[in-house]
């Protein structure tokens, strides 16, 4: 579980400015400034966030569920907050409980697809090779998954390197 600076400098990181995560706050009803979030990934928080409402801006300005905005608090004071989530369930967006069964059973299988690529290859978790998932399925309903890490395609005219 990353802390409340950790899901922050991830956002940046990603291309989003801080003004863009205040305007996401103040879209959703929020006031937070872009001052305020640039100084809480730079500086630690010190103390819980005043109000629920705080809160909310914060998980509105991160695209994220309150229960990570205040379990990111929880990881910043030190507190053990861990379980079985993964990173992937923390990021995942406010909405993701909205998206129809079918749906999130391709993703679910595409995830699955991908753990088992990783495990039968040898992966690492440092590694970042593409993943190809073929996800069937009969009536709205997921099957079965595939998946093979994909290749890429020599360039013509390339010779391979000597050894």
């Amino acid at each position: 579980m990353p802390t409340i600076s950790e899901l922050i400098a991830r956002q940046h990181a990603a291309g989003i400015t801080y003004r863009q995560m205040a305007d996401r706050a103040k879209a959703a009803g929020y006031q937070l400034t872009h001052q305020q979030i640039n100084e809480l990934e730079n500086v630690p928080p010190d103390q819980w966030p005043k109000s629920a409402q705080r809160i909310r801006a914060y998980a509105a300005a991160l695209d994220v569920s309150e229960r990570a905005i205040v379990l990111a608090f929880a990881r910043s004071f030190d507190l053990d907050v861990s379980e079985r989530s993964s990173l992937l369930e923390v990021l995942l967006p406010v909405g993701t409980r909205d998206i129809d069964e079918g749906l999130q059973a391709a993703i679910a299988g595409v995830v699955r697809a991908a753990v088992k690529a990783r495990h039968e290859g040898g992966g690492t978790s440092g590694d970042t090779a593409p993943i190809e998932a073929e996800v069937l399925q009969d009536d709205s309903v997921t099957q079965s998954v595939q998946a093979k890490p994909v290749r890429s395609p020599a360039k013509r005219g390339s010779r391979p390197a000597p050894t």
